[in-house]
């Protein structure tokens, strides 16, 4: 990654996607394994992503989820924002680009496979989406990504959509925790605040 233990231990550091899009060709290149960012991306919970984990763990309904998650995504990665919208019997995420993000295989796929993992994980459902469009050319086998995510997906796309299923917003957070709620989503609001006014 080229960081110091100083920068890796900075909570308000954020790792350009490039850099990151390196260090995934790097674990995949050392494990021998080219599906690794995918695997990686499949082990995302909640601890990981912080105060904006929990938050989102502990919300009541998957539409509040996925309402909070787009709302404090910047304090994962300041260079996309997501914008979605209902459209008949679907959700339709379209991610915003605000920075140099690469047309990375490695990066889209660890993206988009942590997303709908975590979204797995909190929601204990198996979930499965529509459609999904990638911005980067397909792996030299896609065939786990397409087992991992169970729905198509397109490659070499104009921008990263995620379509789902519109009951999606419904369905009921069995983690669902109002006190966790409020003092998580304080926390990941201050720091988002925190952030904004770093830059």
């Amino acid at each position: 990654l080229g960081l110091s233990n100083s920068q890796l231990s900075d909570e308000h550091l954020r790792v350009p996607s490039a850099c990151l899009a390196r260090a995934l060709t790097v674990a995949a290149h050392l494990c021998g394994d080219p599906h690794a960012p995918l695997r990686i991306a499949s082990f995302v919970r909640p601890a990981h992503l912080g105060s904006l984990g929990y938050a989102v763990m502990s919300v009541a309904s998957g539409g509040d989820g996925l309402a909070l998650f787009e709302q404090l995504q910047a304090l994962l990665c300041t260079e996309i924002r997501g914008h979605h919208q209902v459209l008949g019997q679907t959700i339709e995420t379209r991610q915003e680009l605000l920075g140099p993000v690469p047309r990375s295989t490695e990066f889209w796929v660890f993206f988009a496979a942590s997303r709908l993992g975590f979204a797995r994980w909190v929601s204990g459902r198996p979930l499965v989406p529509v459609r999904l469009d990638l911005p980067c050319p397909p792996p030299a086998d896609p065939r786990p990504l397409q087992q991992f995510l169970e729905a198509p997906v397109r490659f070499d796309m104009p921008e990263c959509r995620e379509v789902m299923p519109v009951d999606w917003l419904a369905w009921t957070n069995p983690n669902a925790d109002p006190a966790v709620h409020a003092l998580m989503s304080s926390q990941a609001g201050q720091r988002l605040h925190a952030l904004r006014h770093m830059r």
